[in-house]
């Protein structure tokens, strides 16, 4: 009996000594229910942050760069925020559902521009033996002038120096077996060339192919089809962000605008500093970027927003129903420039036929959706795919489009086509 009493007696004083013990008073505390609370509050407040994050960078599109360029640059991470939006979802509703619906509602609110950047189309129309003569592909290329963007050693398996025989994005495109091509950064004129590897039986090739064919400094557009040169508004500028044509596709009137608006202007120097940065730089080079790169950057959205506006103005003042805009836009979908273009009448391809997110440039860790398909009209995207072709610094991108079945040709006020003088 004395024993019994004795070991409770010493029970209670191991207990009493341990709830005294610096650690055990600290676990009690932190374990208490309103620290607790306060730390779920705590976490909260930066969920709720980072959801403002995200719906910033989701809008930010409609914010005019000439404002402030902020907007336009956070629009560039915005698939990063998706991604961190959907891992919080994931984390949090299986230890406490009422946080995730911070992140939950944070989805919700960008489900448009969600879509716009990562479309899921299941169920898309195919191509049959029934409506195969109303179809055809678009291919948009920025071709780095032909050179080969690719590291030589990464590719042993290749004859000769590690390297094709043949221009291999001139290959691509010949072999690519779209109707329309709308190139960026295409060499003018095309000759022959060692260095580049362009024989002389590729370009017999790829005019054999696409028989039509205009160019400016900056664009080139091939075709299958008749087409009629749309003239520069001001050809003594040596560089221009577009090229027009009027097609005859297939008896349908259609306006195609190969597109390149402004790059970032970025040097050796300005891609090595942003590398560094993306490689986990230290605070003086990203106080650097952003006195170097930012204003660059800054600089090229107000030039596209002038742009996009031109071609928009081109677009309405031909009064055309059917319309494709394409090439490389250097900026990603839901930007202030495409919104612009685009207006109440325009739609993305991506959008509407794609399936899943993509890069579309693939260089100095710049790896973002800068190529851009868009149209209008009595046609439909039904397929929208990314090449693999990775010769360019930008990869390909393909539109499979589908006239809608009409009574009569929509040909009205087709321009004569000039094929003899029209420009190349």
């Amino acid at each position: 009996m004395n024993q019994n009493k004795t070991g409770e007696a010493g029970t209670d004083h191991t207990a009493a000594v341990e709830a005294s013990h610096p650690r055990s008073r600290i676990k009690r505390i932190f374990t208490s229910p309103r620290v607790r609370r306060i730390w779920w509050w705590i976490i909260f407040c930066i969920y709720v942050f980072l959801g403002l994050c995200t719906i910033a960078a989701a809008y930010s599109g409609l914010i005019n760069p000439e404002i402030t360029a902020i907007p336009a640059i956070l629009a560039l991470t915005f698939p990063f925020w998706i991604l961190l939006t959907v891992f919080l979802i994931i984390a949090t509703v299986f230890v406490n559902w009422r946080l995730a619906l911070v992140p939950g509602a944070t989805l919700m609110i960008c489900l448009g521009p969600v879509i716009s950047n990562t479309p899921i189309n299941f169920v898309k129309e195919k191509i049959t033996p029934q409506n195969r003569d109303r179809a055809f592909m678009l291919l948009s290329y920025n071709c780095l002038n032909l050179f080969d963007a690719r590291d030589e050693a990464q590719y042993p398996h290749l004859p000769g120096d590690g390297r094709s025989p043949v221009n291999p994005t001139l290959s691509y495109i010949i072999g690519s077996g779209a109707d329309v091509v709308c190139l960026q950064e295409f060499p003018k004129p095309l000759k022959p060339n060692d260095r580049l590897r362009i024989t002389s039986e590729q370009i017999d090739s790829l005019y054999s192919i696409y028989p039509h064919h205009t160019a400016n400094y900056a664009e080139t557009i091939l075709s299958k089809y008749p087409l009629y040169p749309i003239p520069v508004k001001n050809p003594a500028e040596e560089y221009q962000p577009f090229q027009a044509a009027v097609m005859d596709i297939m008896g349908r009137k259609t306006l195609v605008v190969s597109v390149h608006l402004g790059s970032f202007g970025l040097d050796e120097s300005d891609k090595a500093l942003y590398r560094e940065v993306t490689q986990g730089g230290g605070e003086s080079k990203i106080s650097a970027a952003r006195k170097v790169l930012i204003p660059k950057l800054g600089q090229a959205f107000v030039a596209h927003a002038y742009q996009a506006e031109e071609i928009r103005h081109l677009v309405d003042s031909l009064n055309i129903r059917n319309v494709i805009i394409a090439g490389d836009f250097n900026d990603v979908p839901d930007c202030y420039a495409i919104r612009k273009l685009s207006g109440e009448d325009i739609h993305n391809a991506y959008s509407l036929a794609g399936h899943g997110p993509i890069i579309t440039f693939h260089t100095n860790r710049f790896y973002f959706h800068i190529d851009h398909i868009l149209y209008r009209g009595a046609l439909e995207a039904i397929d929208f795919r990314r090449g693999d072709s990775n010769s360019s610094d930008h990869y390909p991108v393909t539109a499979t489009f589908l006239w809608h079945p009409i009574s009569r040709p929509d040909n009205h006020d087709l321009p004569e086509i000039d094929l003899e003088n029209r420009k190349n």
